[in-house]
Protein backbone atom coordinates (compact mmCIF):
# COMPACT_ATOMS: atom_id res chain seq x y z
CA UNK A 1 0.00 0.00 0.00
CA UNK A 2 1.50 3.63 -0.84
CA UNK A 3 -0.41 6.16 0.47
CA UNK A 4 -1.09 10.11 0.27
CA UNK A 5 -2.04 12.74 2.25
CA UNK A 6 -3.63 16.36 1.97
CA UNK A 7 -4.62 18.99 4.15
CA UNK A 8 -8.40 19.98 4.06
CA UNK A 9 -10.12 23.28 4.78
CA UNK A 10 -12.84 21.47 6.04
CA UNK A 11 -15.19 17.96 5.11
CA UNK A 12 -16.70 17.48 1.43
CA UNK A 13 -20.47 17.20 1.45
CA UNK A 14 -21.27 13.23 1.22
CA UNK A 15 -18.70 12.69 4.09
CA UNK A 16 -20.00 10.57 7.03
CA UNK A 17 -18.54 9.82 10.36
CA UNK A 18 -18.29 6.42 11.09
CA UNK A 19 -15.01 6.15 13.83
CA UNK A 20 -14.22 7.50 16.86
CA UNK A 21 -10.58 6.47 17.72
CA UNK A 22 -8.35 7.35 20.85
CA UNK A 23 -4.80 5.82 19.77
CA UNK A 24 -1.69 5.36 22.37
CA UNK A 25 1.57 5.07 21.11
CA UNK A 26 3.13 1.92 23.12
CA UNK A 27 6.69 2.43 21.17
CA UNK A 28 7.44 4.81 18.23
CA UNK A 29 10.98 4.46 16.06
CA UNK A 30 11.29 5.78 12.80
CA UNK A 31 10.77 2.33 10.86
CA UNK A 32 8.20 0.57 12.97
CA UNK A 33 5.51 1.81 15.40
CA UNK A 34 3.85 -0.76 18.41
CA UNK A 35 0.01 1.68 19.62
CA UNK A 36 -3.20 0.31 21.08
CA UNK A 37 -6.13 1.94 20.43
CA UNK A 38 -10.16 2.87 20.92
CA UNK A 39 -12.14 2.48 17.46
CA UNK A 40 -15.81 2.95 18.66
CA UNK A 41 -16.26 0.09 21.30
CA UNK A 42 -13.41 -2.16 20.14
CA UNK A 43 -10.11 -2.56 21.22
CA UNK A 44 -6.45 -3.02 18.97
CA UNK A 45 -3.15 -3.84 19.63
CA UNK A 46 -1.23 -2.62 16.18
CA UNK A 47 1.66 -2.81 14.58
CA UNK A 48 2.92 -0.75 11.77
CA UNK A 49 6.18 -1.56 9.94
CA UNK A 50 7.89 1.05 7.25
CA UNK A 51 9.40 -1.03 4.15
CA UNK A 52 12.25 -0.04 2.15
CA UNK A 53 9.96 0.66 -0.49
CA UNK A 54 7.98 3.14 1.18
CA UNK A 55 5.03 1.30 1.63
CA UNK A 56 3.49 0.17 4.80
CA UNK A 57 2.74 -3.09 6.32
CA UNK A 58 -0.18 -3.01 8.94
CA UNK A 59 -1.13 -5.66 11.68
CA UNK A 60 -3.90 -5.75 14.41
CA UNK A 61 -4.90 -7.83 16.79
CA UNK A 62 -8.31 -7.29 18.62
CA UNK A 63 -7.75 -6.84 22.71
CA UNK A 64 -9.88 -6.92 25.95
CA UNK A 65 -11.09 -3.67 27.05
CA UNK A 66 -9.40 -4.57 30.44
CA UNK A 67 -6.05 -5.69 28.90
CA UNK A 68 -6.32 -2.26 26.43
CA UNK A 69 -6.28 -0.28 29.51
CA UNK A 70 -3.75 -2.10 31.49
CA UNK A 71 -1.26 -1.39 28.39
CA UNK A 72 -2.58 2.04 28.00
CA UNK A 73 -0.25 2.62 31.16
CA UNK A 74 2.68 2.04 29.06
CA UNK A 75 1.68 4.90 26.49
CA UNK A 76 4.41 7.65 25.66
CA UNK A 77 1.76 9.42 23.53
CA UNK A 78 -1.89 9.73 22.48
CA UNK A 79 -4.31 11.00 19.51
CA UNK A 80 -7.81 11.53 19.53
CA UNK A 81 -9.28 11.92 15.78
CA UNK A 82 -12.42 11.17 13.50
CA UNK A 83 -12.72 9.11 10.59
CA UNK A 84 -15.13 10.35 7.98
CA UNK A 85 -15.41 8.16 4.67
CA UNK A 86 -17.15 9.35 1.30
CA UNK A 87 -19.13 7.24 -0.77
CA UNK A 88 -17.72 7.38 -4.13
CA UNK A 89 -14.42 7.87 -3.07
CA UNK A 90 -13.79 4.18 -1.46
CA UNK A 91 -9.67 4.87 -1.32
CA UNK A 92 -10.06 8.10 0.59
CA UNK A 93 -10.53 8.39 4.71
CA UNK A 94 -10.71 11.67 5.93
CA UNK A 95 -9.55 12.28 9.28
CA UNK A 96 -10.43 15.35 11.88
CA UNK A 97 -8.41 15.89 15.03
CA UNK A 98 -9.47 16.79 18.72
CA UNK A 99 -7.11 18.01 22.00
CA UNK A 100 -3.69 19.02 21.01
CA UNK A 101 -3.79 18.72 17.25
CA UNK A 102 -7.63 20.29 16.72
CA UNK A 103 -7.79 22.15 13.72
CA UNK A 104 -6.37 19.34 11.64
CA UNK A 105 -8.28 17.60 8.88
CA UNK A 106 -6.72 15.55 6.45
CA UNK A 107 -7.07 13.32 3.80
CA UNK A 108 -5.57 10.06 3.67
CA UNK A 109 -5.73 8.04 0.04
CA UNK A 110 -4.55 5.05 -0.38
CA UNK A 111 -3.12 3.20 -3.77
CA UNK A 112 -2.65 -0.21 -4.73
CA UNK A 113 1.53 0.53 -6.47
CA UNK A 114 3.76 3.74 -6.75
CA UNK A 115 2.88 4.32 -10.10
CA UNK A 116 -1.21 5.10 -9.49
CA UNK A 117 0.24 7.10 -6.85
CA UNK A 118 2.97 8.88 -9.05
CA UNK A 119 -0.15 9.33 -11.41
CA UNK A 120 -2.95 10.63 -9.42
CA UNK A 121 -4.33 13.77 -10.14
CA UNK A 122 -6.04 15.52 -6.75
CA UNK A 123 -9.33 16.88 -6.65
CA UNK A 124 -9.82 20.31 -6.72
CA UNK A 125 -11.95 19.88 -2.77
CA UNK A 126 -8.28 18.75 -1.61
CA UNK A 127 -5.84 21.28 -0.44
CA UNK A 128 -2.11 20.57 0.02
CA UNK A 129 -0.01 17.89 -0.24
CA UNK A 130 1.50 17.05 3.36
CA UNK A 131 2.54 13.23 2.73
CA UNK A 132 6.20 13.82 4.20
CA UNK A 133 5.25 16.46 6.28
CA UNK A 134 4.98 15.90 10.55
CA UNK A 135 1.38 16.69 9.90
CA UNK A 136 1.38 13.01 8.00
CA UNK A 137 1.89 11.03 10.43
CA UNK A 138 0.53 10.57 13.86
CA UNK A 139 3.62 9.29 15.96
CA UNK A 140 4.97 12.56 14.46
CA UNK A 141 2.19 14.92 15.22
CA UNK A 142 2.35 13.87 18.47
CA UNK A 143 5.58 15.09 19.37
CA UNK A 144 4.91 18.40 18.05
CA UNK A 145 4.94 22.02 19.98
CA UNK A 146 1.80 23.90 19.70
CA UNK A 147 3.85 26.50 18.20
CA UNK A 148 5.31 24.14 15.38
CA UNK A 149 1.83 22.56 14.94
CA UNK A 150 -0.01 25.91 14.02
CA UNK A 151 2.83 26.61 11.64
CA UNK A 152 3.21 23.66 9.82
CA UNK A 153 -0.70 23.87 9.36
CA UNK A 154 -0.64 27.73 8.27
CA UNK A 155 2.16 27.30 5.45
Amino acid sequence: MIEKKFLLKHLPVGAKKTEEQIRYFLVIKPSFEIRIQQTNNKYELEFKVKLPDGSVKLSATKLPKLIYIFLKLFAVKSIWRDTYFIADHQNFTLRVYHGLSEGLIRAEIDFENIDQADNFKPDAWLGREITNSDLSRDSKLVFLSKEKFLKLLSE
